[in-house]
């Protein structure tokens, strides 16, 4: 399995925030960017997406910046994973599976792809931001 580069990116959003929980510093985007070496147009573009979620807050002008607005331990790999992935990896768990896929009803391998997903899904809906970074 791999993430996509939006995940890797907001993982590693989330772990350089993640000192900001407890404090009430705001820190910028672009020292952050610049710290991992991060095209910065393409992580502002993460964390709008993780503050639209209410992962993360921002206050503008000087001062400013973003913060974790959720404690880490509170967040779920499966909630970044939400943000920011795209359609499903088979059309059989996508919402509009029976509009895109001809074989849904009588697919043999539908079923077990469904459980393996769901076991996927519990793993990373237990395990937290803060059990990775």
């Amino acid at each position: 399995m791999q993430f996509s580069r939006k995940i890797d990116y907001g993982i590693l959003l989330l772990s350089a925030l993640k000192r900001t929980y407890s404090r009430s510093d705001f820190f910028a985007l672009k020292d952050i960017a610049d710290c991992y070496k991060l095209p910065f147009a393409y992580f502002e573009k993460i964390a709008f997406q993780l503050k639209k979620a209410g992962i993360l807050e921002a206050k503008p002008g000087v001062g400013g910046g973003y913060r974790l607005a959720k404690n880490p331990g509170a967040v779920a790999i499966q909630e970044i994973i939400d943000v920011f992935e795209e359609p499903k990896m088979l059309r059989c768990f996508q919402n509009a599976a029976h509009k895109s896929c001809s074989h849904i009803k009588s697919c043999p391998t539908q079923k077990g792809w469904l459980k393996f997903n769901n076991k996927i899904s519990k793993v990373f809906q237990k395990t937290k931001i803060s059990d990775v970074i």
